[in-house]
């Protein structure tokens, strides 16, 4: 073999080389595919990545060796249900307490019901209404969803994988659009009507979830019950009726499950009938020494004004339209007032979950006033709050049309 071949030999080996360490870089600083089907569907393990304002993080000996207080940000892709998405990932850290971690929010309804079969097409799915929701100024969604329709039977309450993949599809989009996403347990009658003989189910639910996205970042947060103690609910009566003593006792044992892998996660819990006010200084709180716990309140006063068109038990006597009025003002300061109560004993944050009024026979006007005069309240009282909802009957966006349906009410709500 002559010399010009062996030299042109060596050089197409040292460029092969130099091409497969280049490539190696990149393949260890840049970004993982991810099944959907994972159990850590949001997590990474990359050494080198980069945060929302574009600087990089150079810790590659350690992802884990950063302060408590330092917040990192990470990038992976997520496959799921069709389509990739690009997840930004904090890290888990403990927020202060003494601020409301939680501002201005909106619902995302649809996951709530146990009848209705919800597909990748739907508009929950589409990144482009939560790109809306935070370019408008919200910081979060709230998710309600129905996992006790979806989980099998006893000892292990497996909840169903492609349904939890769905779920997982939602908090990626919402997490890489930079918003804070709560996972709200949602709608259980029968946890209600017979705590002693669901409550192993709801603790293995609880397990399930905490254990599936213990490597999510802070910005997913985990709320214990919708409204427990609904009348409608609980009407029929059952073997063994919630009470707010008994909601105390599962909800602790819920934040003690989540807690052995999720030990700084922000978690909801509520008071008990339809989380009212009114029951905040019975529902005593919650593990007192866990700063990371918060408190939820839904606020529909006054039903004449907020739930006007409504005739949900089918009387065919809907509730008539109303305008919002000064007399009513007084109900909503009532509520606020036992907000603030509790806030100044106990120090730790309330949540307005939900409020909000129906839109289908409210007169024009009607729902900017009554969500200025709601905002200042609750400003007012250090909540932060989630209308109830993004679009359908109490909605504020109009997916349809891809436009928010009163700009007077966004303006009120967002000032």
């Amino acid at each position: 073999m002559n010399r010009t071949v062996i030299l042109k030999i060596c050089s197409l080996l040292l460029v092969m080389t130099i091409c497969l360490t280049v490539t190696a870089c990149k393949n260890k600083g840049g970004s993982n595919t991810v099944s959907g089907s994972s159990s850590r569907g949001a997590s990474s393990t990359d050494s080198q990545s980069t945060d929302s304002s574009g600087s990089e993080s150079t810790d590659s000996q350690n992802p884990d060796s950063e302060s408590p207080d330092t917040v990192v940000s990470r990038t992976s892709s997520e496959s799921s249900g069709g389509g990739t998405i690009t997840v930004t990932e904090t890290k888990n850290v403990p927020y202060d307490a003494s601020k409301n971690p939680l501002q201005r929010g909106v619902n995302f309804s649809n996951f709530e019901y146990d009848d209705i079969e919800i597909g990748y097409d739907n508009w929950i799915f589409q990144s482009k209404y939560y790109d809306a929701v935070r370019e408008k100024g919200f910081d979060h969604i709230r998710l309600p969803v129905n996992f006790f329709c979806h989980m099998g039977g006893a000892p292990d309450y497996k909840i169903d994988e492609e349904f939890l993949r769905k779920i997982d599809t939602i908090i990626n989009i919402a997490i890489s659009s930079n918003l804070k996403i709560v996972l709200d347990f949602h709608h259980f009658g029968e946890l209600q009507t017979n705590v002693s003989g669901n409550k192993q189910k709801y603790y293995k639910m609880w397990q399930q979830l905490a254990e599936h996205y213990q490597s999510y970042p802070s910005g997913l947060v985990f709320e214990l019950f919708n409204e427990p103690g609904n009348a409608d609910a609980i009407s029929k009566g059952g073997p063994d009726i919630v009470t707010p003593e008994k909601l105390i006792e599962i909800q602790e044992e819920a934040i003690k499950i989540i807690r052995k892998t999720n030990p700084t996660r922000l978690i909801v819990h509520a008071t008990c009938w339809n989380d009212g006010a009114a029951q905040l200084m019975t529902t005593e709180p919650l593990l007192p020494n866990d700063d990371n716990l918060i408190m939820s309140v839904h606020s529909y006063e006054p039903m004449a004004f907020t739930h006007q068109g409504a005739d949900w038990n089918n009387t065919g006597n809907p509730r008539p339209s109303t305008d919002f009025t000064e007399d009513m003002k007084y109900e909503i300061q009532l509520i606020f007032e036992m907000v603030k109560n509790y806030h100044e004993k106990y120090g730790r944050p309330v949540w307005i979950g939900e409020f909000g009024t129906l839109k289908s026979k409210a007169p024009e006007g009607a729902r900017a006033k009554y969500a200025d005069f709601i905002v200042e309240t609750m400003k007012d009282a250090g909540c932060g709050w989630c209308w109830w909802e993004f679009q359908s009957g109490f909605g504020l966006y109009n997916t349809s049309r891809d436009e928010w349906v009163d700009d007077a009410l966004m303006a009120a709500l967002m000032k």
